[in-house]
């Protein structure tokens, strides 16, 4: 099976509400949706944060991935948002409750549902062989 692309962006956050965050998407080019999260700590996981608590948020249209600039005081997400990073991804699986995929220069990477109906976004772990 051929991996499906899609296009991953992180967009930095500056809302008055929630404060700085991080919002990730991932655009399916079939569907024109981009699913996207809200990570409240961090850019990527690290080895101080090999997973990152991620919020589930409304689904957008693709055009909303190239969004930057000034969301209006009284509207939802009220703040700025800069895009950080785009980039095209290759997407090894989905499911209702996981995607894996893998971000060039950053490694594979899982999106992952917890019990509570957040997210989990972790990087995948490697076979110590590799």
């Amino acid at each position: 099976m051929k991996n499906k692309k899609w296009e991953f962006v992180v967009q930095e956050h500056d809302a008055f509400r929630a404060g700085k965050h991080w919002d990730l998407r991932l655009g399916d080019p079939k569907t024109e949706f981009a699913h996207s999260w809200a990570v409240p700590r961090a850019k990527f996981p690290d080895i101080k944060n090999p997973k990152l608590l991620a919020i589930p948020q409304s689904t957008h249209t693709l055009d909303y991935m190239d969004f930057e600039g000034d969301i209006p005081y009284g509207s939802y997400g009220a703040g700025k948002v800069k895009q950080i990073k785009r980039e095209t991804v290759d997407i090894f699986s989905t499911s209702p409750d996981k995607i894996v995929f893998d971000i060039p220069g950053e490694g594979e990477m899982i999106l992952r549902k917890t019990k509570k109906d957040d997210w989990i976004f972790m990087r995948k772990k490697q076979d110590v062989s590799d």
